[in-house]
């Protein structure tokens, strides 16, 4: 009895420690300039460099933001641009966490203007 309840024990303790980030992570990004003032309507698209993963696509509002969600724990890279600017950077989607990051865009002609 002693072996079955010292069993019981040690699989739950297993199992609870397997069990795996659930919900829709959140990601919301706002794009700004480098002086820190947000820009609208910014074309903004996350991939990751994953073969067989998605693309997430959309324009920030009038605030320079832009909401993206996912159930996957995913690294996407970001590039975002408007005519002639352009940034770039990486954001982390987790399941049941939400997030936020300002991601620069720079003007043309800069050295930073452009992606790597």
């Amino acid at each position: 009895m002693k072996h079955l309840i010292v069993s019981l024990i040690v699989m739950s303790a297993f199992l609870s420690g397997c069990v795996k980030e659930t919900g829709i992570g959140t990601i919301g990004i706002t794009v700004v300039n480098d002086n820190g003032i947000p820009i609208q309507n910014c074309s903004i698209v996350l991939e990751a460099p994953v073969d067989g993963s998605y693309q997430l696509y959309g324009h920030t509002d009038i605030n320079g933001y832009i909401e993206f969600k996912s159930k996957l724990h995913v690294f996407y890279d970001v590039v975002v641009w408007k005519g002639l600017w352009l940034g770039c950077d990486f954001v982390e989607i987790k399941p049941g966490e939400s997030r936020t990051k300002n991601v620069i865009i720079y003007s043309p002609g800069t050295e930073l203007n452009g992606c790597i």
